[in-house]
């Protein structure tokens, strides 16, 4: 059965080249990104798949309401892969409109396109709801994926960067997390990159929990940093600090974080 034509993922649910979540970042229920909460001077990251017979040819639009709420910059993920899955990873920056072709990556079979969407709001944009709705034209007709993004009032006091070597392509999607979180709760010294590093999903995955961490630093002067912290480890599943500083990938899946970037979000209104 063909998958839906488009759709929008959370950064934590990767899709392979034939509209499948790749095995790894597998979630029993998958959040359904139709309205998500978007920080204020920061970057919010999505997944969005197209899926068609090979060989379909479409044109990938981006509409808004009001127009120009939002900057968004779109990539084309790059295909890797990684034992017998195909991972997306590397990002190539594409300007809207764009035509493309289903198969045109040259891995058999594939039914598949992948995009990143980086949706970025102003300092000062007003807290609101906003139209941001990828819109394909392909097989004579347009499929848009509707999504309302909700501006709320938290916002990243500065820019973010990702910080610390980046974990293997086949770990889980939120592989990325643990080195931020574990330096922000075990007292870990934080590594930096050498250079720049190469742009991928790993590393925008990884920018958007810095930009969380300054949020719950923030949060620990309202909160206190015991509440911030034992809300974290209630998410991940541990039991205390030191279970959450050991090796094992917390949570059952790879979208067990959201639900602490959802408390950050609300309580820092």
């Amino acid at each position: 059965m063909m998958a839906q034509p488009v759709r929008v993922y959370s950064e934590f649910q990767r899709i392979n080249p034939f509209g499948q979540v790749v095995e790894i970042d597998k979630a029993a229920r998958p959040r359904e990104v139709l309205s998500p909460a978007v920080i204020r001077n920061g970057n919010s990251g999505f997944h969005l798949a197209i899926t068609a017979r090979p060989g379909t040819t479409f044109s990938l639009h981006l509409g808004q309401n009001p127009e120009n709420a939002a900057g968004v910059t779109v990539y084309r993920e790059i295909f890797v892969q990684s034992g017998k899955d195909w991972i997306p990873d590397g990002l190539e920056k594409i300007s809207l409109p764009f035509d493309g072709q289903i198969g045109s990556d040259g891995i058999p079979g594939q039914t598949t396109a992948v995009f990143w969407l980086d949706v970025r709001l102003a300092d000062d944009a007003p807290v609101r709801r906003i139209k941001v709705e990828p819109q394909v034209w392909m097989a004579e007709h347009w499929v848009p994926y509707p999504m309302e993004v909700r501006v709320v009032k938290a916002r990243v006091p500065k820019a973010a960067h990702a910080s610390g070597p980046l974990p293997r392509l086949e770990e889980r999607a939120d592989a990325p997390l643990l080195a931020p979180l574990r330096s922000y709760v075990c007292g870990t010294e934080p590594h930096t990159f050498p250079g720049k590093g190469s742009l991928n999903v790993r590393g925008l995955v990884r920018r958007g929990v810095e930009q969380d961490l300054m949020l719950a630093r923030a949060l620990e002067n309202k909160a206190g940093r015991d509440a911030v912290i034992k809300t974290l480890l209630r998410h991940a599943g541990a039991a205390t600090e030191a279970e959450f500083c050991g090796t094992a990938a917390p949570g059952r899946d790879a979208e067990w974080y959201l639900r602490f970037r959802d408390y950050l979000l609300r309580e820092s209104d």
